[in-house]
């Protein structure tokens, strides 16, 4: 087991991941302009409305 820090902290890799893994099916690789970054502690999102919205409801489920 790896400690990566304090427990329930998710790490931005970790978020990222999750959001590329949950929404937007294969969009992510196959749509040339989508990317996802954290930058300064804010999401950073070029994709479709529809991926954005999918974003929106899983971080609403997420709870941030």
């Amino acid at each position: 087991m790896i400690d990566d820090g304090p427990s329930g902290l998710i790490t931005d890799d970790f978020l990222l991941m999750l959001i590329r893994d949950h929404t937007g099916d294969r969009s992510w690789d196959t749509t040339p302009r989508a990317a996802i970054s954290i930058r300064n502690g804010l999401l950073m999102v070029t994709q479709t409305p529809g991926v954005h919205r999918e974003i929106e409801a899983l971080l609403a489920r997420l709870q941030f």
